[in-house]
């Protein structure tokens, strides 16, 4: 896992996160980002998991790496099956 990176990042710069960054992003994270954005840029974990058809713990842990990366933020909460569920919202 790289905990670092070799490039120096100036703050406020989208031109370096868009060209360093987001091209990084694979697999997993890029299909949950896509699953996001085909449910309208907001959902829960639960959501995105059936639209992904993929059991939910498949993918729980790339949402916190998302939200580390600026890539998603939480956007309040929802009920599933009367169990309360955090909203992620694209960026």
């Amino acid at each position: 896992m790289q905990t670092s990176i070799d490039f120096t990042v100036h703050e406020n710069s989208f031109r370096v996160y868009h060209e360093k960054v987001k091209p990084t992003l694979k697999g997993r994270k890029l299909e949950i980002l896509n699953a996001l954005k085909t449910l309208g840029g907001e959902a829960t974990m639960l959501e995105v998991a059936n639209l992904m058809n993929r059991p939910m713990h498949t993918i729980s842990g790339r949402f916190g790496e998302l939200r580390d990366l600026g890539e998603i933020t939480e956007a309040g909460s929802k009920t599933h099956h009367e169990n309360n569920f955090t909203v992620w919202r694209l960026v």
